[in-house]
């Protein structure tokens, strides 16, 4: 007698379904590339890798939402065994050639590569001034929508922000909102319990519009509370990458230059240490 008894709407006197086989191994019904059989013999292997199907679907980076950057970085967090070099030296670095030569290359990739942001300031006129308008904030669907007046706007990496533009700076996709507003946050010092409120919709500025148009996940500016619509507010922020999207960048930067970038210097930059090497005529070096 079979392990598997299957009862269906069709039952004779003995309440088996008269559509059903009592045959060892045969198919009692199936799902999509899965059956189900009878078995006499105990487990029977199937291989399932050419069974796939919409109920199952493989795991790949791709389906996580991870890069292969983001994914090498991953693999670089592990416990690695790497010279103890004293970056400070440049004799470390320096072999042949201009060592000007070398840090100015060094330094302007980090400039050309850097995933800046625009920052909306509100000092820009004396005395203060607004920052974002017409501000709505839906709780039911955690959404908020709000106006930027580009006049407020410091744009020091020459982000791509007008409407229309689909260029792509330095060959970075990532320098046009037009192109990569997804990867983009807004962020506030002033905001002490979030600052990962992801941008979801971005309208560049034409000369008959000066605003950029903003959508983000969340309300990025907390001590708005109670009714929001059409509120305006004078908060410093940032529209700025996403940490993964600076964390990718931290990955792909030389030895040398993490090394200029370790130590943020307040809000001024960074700051690093150069020893200034002096040759004797022994030949010996001294510092």
């Amino acid at each position: 007698m079979a392990l598997i008894k299957v009862i269906n709407n069709n039952l004779d006197s003995n309440l088996n379904g008269t559509n059903f086989n009592n045959i060892a191994s045969a198919i009692i019904f199936s799902f999509g590339g899965f059956e189900i059989t009878s078995n006499f013999e105990g487990r029977k292997f199937v291989d399932y890798t050419t069974k796939l199907s919409s109920f199952v679907r493989p795991v790949t980076l791709e389906t996580m939402g991870v890069s292969q950057v983001q994914a090498d970085i991953i693999q670089q967090n592990t416990t690695n065994a790497v010279l103890n070099l004293d970056k400070s030296d440049l004799n470390t670095f320096i072999r042949f050639g201009s060592a000007y030569e070398f840090l100015r290359v060094t330094i302007q990739n980090i400039i050309v590569t850097y995933p800046g942001s625009v920052f909306i300031n509100s000092q820009t006129k004396h005395g203060g001034n607004i920052t974002f308008y017409d501000f709505n904030y839906n709780p039911n669907t955690n959404i908020s929508i709000f106006k930027i007046p580009t006049e407020y706007i410091v744009n020091t990496f020459g982000l791509v922000i007008n409407n229309g533009n689909l260029s792509k700076p330095d060959d970075n996709e990532l320098k046009n909102l037009n192109l990569s507003y997804d990867k983009y946050i807004v962020w506030s010092s002033q905001n002490s319990t979030g600052n990962s409120y992801t941008v979801l919709g971005f309208s560049g500025y034409t000369s008959g519009h000066p605003y950029l148009i903003i959508q983000t996940i969340g309300n990025p500016f907390p001590n708005v509370t109670g009714s929001t619509s059409g509120y305006s507010g004078t908060i410093d922020f940032h529209i700025k990458p996403n940490n993964l999207i600076f964390e990718e960048f931290r990955a792909l930067l030389t030895e040398y230059e993490k090394y200029i970038i370790s130590i943020r210097s307040g809000t001024d930059g960074f700051s690093f240490t150069l020893k200034d090497p002096t040759l004797l005529d022994d030949g010996t070096i001294t510092y």
